[in-house]
C-alpha cells in the first residue's frame, strides 16, 4: 500500500522525502517483517488465550504417536497459524509492490493452504476426532490452488519485451545435440563428460557410480528393461 502511494505521489511532483525510501526493497523486507512481528505480537497471549476457552479440550491427540504428547499436548490449543499468516498478510498488504502479479500469487498460496489448515483443524476440534479434511480432498484443494496460481502468473505477468512470457523448460547446454543421433551423441567426448557429470550429480546416490544399482534400485547396464527405462 505504501509502495503504491510512493508510485501514486511521484509523478505528480508531490515529493514527500520520507516516502522516496519505498524505492528500496531491502528496506520495505525489514519494515513487512517487523509489522508481522508487532501484529503477532499485539495478538499473542490475548489470541490464545481467546482460542483456549472457545477450543475447550483443544485439538485431540493422535495415540499412535509418542505417548507421552497424550498428556503434554493436551489442552493445547490448535490454530495458532492465524497469528503467522495474519502478521504475514498485513505485512504483505503494507509494504510489498501490490502491482506485482507475482505478490498476489503468492498470497493467495499462502492463505488458500492457510485456510485449509484452519479448515483441517476446526474440523478435529469439533469433532473432536483426530481425523479432519482428508486426504484426498486436501490434495485437490491444493492442486486447484497450485493451477490457479501458475493461470494467474501466465495471464497477468509481464511479458518479456520479445516473445511475451514463456511457458516453456529449455537447456540451452544440450542444443547443439538435439539435431545428431543418438549413436553420434554417444560418441561425442563433450557429451559423454557431461552426461557423466549429470549422473554423478544427480543419479549416483541411488544406482551408484558404476551404474550398476544398489539395494532397490536397478542396474542400468544391463539389457533388462525395468520401469519402463
Amino acid at each position: 500500500m505504501f509502495y503504491l502511494l510512493y508510485q501514486h505521489l511521484d509523478p505528480h511532483q508531490h515529493y514527500i522525502p520520507l516516502l522516496n525510501l519505498m524505492r528500496y526493497l531491502t528496506l520495505r523486507t525489514g519494515l513487512a517483517l517487523f509489522t508481522a512481528q508487532i501484529v503477532v505480537g499485539l495478538m499473542g497471549q490475548r489470541f490464545i488465550d481467546w482460542m483456549r476457552k472457545k477450543q475447550g479440550k483443544g485439538q485431540p491427540i493422535r495415540t499412535d504417536g509418542i505417548a507421552r504428547h497424550v498428556v503434554e499436548k493436551a489442552g493445547t490449543p490448535t490454530m495458532g497459524g492465524v497469528m503467522i499468516l495474519a502478521g504475514l498478510i498485513v505485512g504483505t498488504l503494507l509494504w510489498a509492490d501490490l502491482s506485482n502479479v507475482f505478490v498476489w500469487a503468492v498470497l493467495l498460496v499462502t492463505a488458500a493452504f492457510g485456510l485449509l489448515g484452519f479448515s483441517d483443524d476446526y474440523a478435529k476440534v469439533t469433532k473432536q476426532s483426530t481425523a479432519g479434511v482428508s486426504g484426498t480432498v486436501r490434495l485437490a484443494i491444493e492442486l486447484a490452488v497450485a493451477v490457479g496460481a501458475v493461470l494467474l502468473i501466465m495471464y497477468f505477468a509481464s511479458p518479456t519485451p520479445d516473445k511475451g512470457l514463456s511457458t516453456s523448460v529449455a537447456f540451452p547446454i544440450f542444443k547443439k545435440f538435439l539435431s545428431q543421433d543418438i549413436r553420434t551423441v554417444a560418441a561425442n567426448s563433450e557429451a559423454k563428460e557431461m552426461g557423466q557429470h549429470l549422473f554423478l550429480t544427480y543419479c549416483a546416490q541411488c544406482h551408484g557410480s558404476d551404474a550398476k544399482g544398489t539395494k532397490g534400485f536397478p542396474n542400468l547396464t544391463d539389457n533388462d528393461w525395468l520401469f519402463g527405462g
